[in-house]
C-alpha cells in the first residue's frame, strides 16, 4: 500500500451514495445503470474512467469505505474473491478496522471535513485516486501512463478550456471548484483554489420584462428531472401509458456560465463568463413510444434533449448571437462536432468510451435499437427543441437584431452528416 500513500486526486460531493449507487459502482462499465434514467454514468464509462490515472481508487460515503484493487496485489489478504477485486467495509459495524489500519485511513482525515478519528462515517462522498507513479506503471496491467505534477496541470488546463460549457446540460451540478495542496505543505487544509466554474440564472426576467417568454433557470433544471420521474412511472405500465402531466413539453431559459482562474504566480484572478439560451424538450411522441416499449424500456431510454446557443452582450440588456461551434453532449460534452451552429444535448446511445454515437453500418442485418434510438431522438426531440429555440428568439425582445436568428437555421449538405 506504500504506492498509494503519495500524491492523489480527491473528488468531493456533498451528497451521499444511495444503496443502489453502492451496488452499481461495483459493476463494470456502469452496466447496472442502464435502466436508471437519472444517472449520467449510464451513458458511458462512468466510474471506470478513473483508471486512466490510478490503479487503486477508493471512496468514503456514509458509513462505508470502498476500495478497488483490480490487480489484487495491494490488499490481497482482504479480497475474498479475485473475480470481485475490492473491499466494502461498514465502518460503524467494524470500527476496529480504523485502528488496525490507522495509517491507511489517516490520509482521509482533514480532507473536506472528513475526520474518521471522531466519527466512523462521513455525511458526504469523498473519492481518493492515488496517482499512478512511475514504479507502479512498470507493472500495471491497466495503464502504463504515469500521472505526475505535469500531467495533472494538463488535466486542469483541459478542464478550464471546457469550463464555460461543461455544466450547460447537467441536472444537479451548479458549481465545481478545483484545489491544490500547497507545495511542501504537510497540512491538508493548506490549499489554494485554482479554478471555479459555475452555472446560474441568466437574463433576469424581472429586470427585463421583454424576456418573460423564458422560463426560470431553477424551473427548467427540474424539467429533465420531472421527465425521468415520468419515465420511471410509465415504465410500470404495459399498455395504457399515462399522458405527460405536470411538465411542459418544451421550455426555454437563459443561463450564465462563469470561470474564475486564480493565477497564484501573478497575484490576480482571470475571470470569464458567457450567456446562453437553452431550449429543452421532453417528447410525448415517437421517442416516448420507443422508449417505453420492448427493447427501449429494457435499455432505459429517455426521450429528452435540448439545444443551446451562446449570446453576446450589446449593452442595455440587449444581446446578439455569438458564434457557437456546435458539439454533441450526453449531459456532458462528448467532444464530437455536430456541424450545427448550436450545442446539441440528448440521451444518445454512445459507444462505451463516449467518443462516438452509435450509427448504422453496412454489416448490420437490421438497425440495432441504439441506432434507431439516435435517429428518433434527433427527428422527434432535438428537432422540436431546435424549432422552439428559433421561435423563442424571434418572439423575444432580448436580441438587438432579429435577422441574426436566421444564421441558426440548419443547412444540410450531401457531404456532411450531423456527427
Amino acid at each position: 500500500m506504500e504506492m498509494c500513500q503519495g500524491p492523489a486526486l480527491w473528488a468531493y460531493n456533498d451528497a451521499v451514495f444511495t444503496d443502489e449507487d453502492l451496488q452499481n459502482i461495483n459493476k463494470l462499465a456502469g452496466g447496472t445503470k442502464k435502466e436508471d434514467t437519472n444517472k449520467v454514468g449510464r451513458f458511458g464509462l462512468g466510474f471506470n474512467s478513473v483508471y486512466n490515472l490510478t490503479d487503486v481508487p477508493s471512496l468514503i460515503t456514509r458509513n462505508f469505505f470502498i476500495m478497488f484493487d483490480p490487480h489484487t496485489t495491494h490488499i490481497p489478504n482482504l479480497i475474498k474473491c479475485n473475480s470481485q477485486p475490492g473491499i466494502k467495509l461498514n465502518l460503524e459495524k467494524n470500527p476496529r478496522v480504523l485502528r488496525m489500519y490507522k495509517d491507511q485511513f489517516h490520509v482521509y482525515n482533514g480532507i473536506f471535513g472528513c475526520d474518521l478519528n471522531k466519527q466512523a462515517s462521513f455525511n458526504s462522498t469523498l473519492f481518493r485516486f492515488p496517482l499512478r507513479r512511475a514504479d507502479a506503471a512498470k507493472t500495471s496491467e491497466i495503464s502504463l501512463k504515469v500521472y505526475d505534477q505535469e500531467q495533472m496541470e494538463k488535466l486542469v488546463n483541459a478542464l478550464e478550456k471546457q469550463s464555460l460549457s461543461l455544466l450547460l446540460f447537467t441536472q444537479h451540478v451548479k458549481r465545481v471548484e478545483v484545489f491544490q495542496l500547497r507545495p511542501e505543505s504537510q497540512n491538508v487544509r493548506d490549499v489554494d483554489l485554482l479554478l471555479t466554474f459555475t452555472i446560474e440564472e441568466g437574463i433576469d426576467n424581472k429586470m427585463n420584462p421583454a424576456s418573460s417568454g423564458f422560463n426560470s433557470f431553477d424551473e427548467c433544471r427540474q424539467h429533465l428531472k420531472r421527465g425521468t420521474a415520468y419515465m420511471k412511472i410509465s415504465s410500470a405500465f404495459e399498455n395504457d401509458i399515462p399522458p405527460l402531466l405536470h411538465s411542459p413539453e418544451l421550455v426555454s431559459y437563459t443561463v450564465k456560465t462563469t470561470c474564475n482562474k486564480d493565477k497564484q504566480n501573478e497575484g490576480k484572478d482571470e475571470y470569464d463568463e458567457q450567456m446562453w439560451v437553452i431550449s429543452s424538450c421532453i417528447s410525448d411522441g415517437e421517442a416516448r413510444t420507443l422508449a417505453l416499449k420492448g427493447e427501449g424500456k429494457r435499455s432505459g431510454l429517455l426521450p429528452c434533449g435540448g439545444v443551446a446557443v451562446k449570446l453576446q452582450a450589446k449593452g442595455d440588456l440587449k444581446y446578439t448571437l455569438a458564434e457557437t461551434k456546435g458539439e454533441l453532449f450526453c449531459f456532458l460534452p462528448l467532444n464530437i462536432q455536430n456541424n450545427m451552429p448550436v450545442h446539441i444535448n440528448g440521451c444518445f446511445a454512445v459507444d462505451s468510451h463516449r467518443r462516438s454515437i452509435r450509427q448504422h453500418v453496412d454489416s448490420d442485418v437490421e438497425k440495432p435499437i441504439e441506432v434507431r434510438w439516435n435517429e428518433v431522438l434527433m427527428n422527434d426531440v432535438i428537432s422540436r427543441a431546435y424549432v422552439h429555440l428559433l421561435e423563442i428568439l424571434l418572439q423575444n425582445d432580448t436580441l438587438q437584431e432579429k435577422g441574426v436568428v436566421y444564421s441558426l437555421w440548419p443547412v444540410a449538405t450531401t457531404k456532411e452528416t450531423l456527427y
